[in-house]
């Protein structure tokens, strides 16, 4: 993740993070400006543009990025059955893209809910 001041507005920050890297550039951002008011204008290493488009993709890939199922912070159903017994499709899906894994992401229909912490990692 790189930062500099746009010349468009020098209250700014514009902040260039990688698309592989989501959560690591989010928790980034988070450090840095979290106790600022400040608008973030967010651009993607090795992409042109700037502005709200990218800024608002970042914000959606980062609550996809946080529905993974390896990182146990929500609770968790099977995937439903339709009444042929195939499996539901899950809007996760449309996350993964083609040749992903839909299992990888919690399928939340009514909502999500925090998973209980386990007391040792507190």
């Amino acid at each position: 993740m790189h930062t500099h001041t746009p010349t468009t507005h020098p209250s700014q920050p514009q902040v260039r993070i990688s698309r592989k890297r989501i959560l690591e550039s989010a928790t980034k951002v988070m450090e840095l400006y979290a106790s600022h008011k400040v608008l973030l204008e967010l651009e993607y290493q090795g992409e042109v543009g700037t502005g709200l488009g990218p800024t608002l993709e970042f914000y959606t890939l980062l609550s996809h990025e946080l529905q993974r199922r390896s990182l146990h912070m929500w609770r968790t159903n099977p995937r439903p059955l339709q009444a042929d017994g195939s499996v539901a499709v899950c809007p996760a899906e449309d996350m993964v893209g083609a040749g992903g894994d839909p299992d990888a992401y919690v399928h939340a229909p009514l909502g999500l809910f925090p998973a209980p912490m386990d007391t040792r990692q507190v």
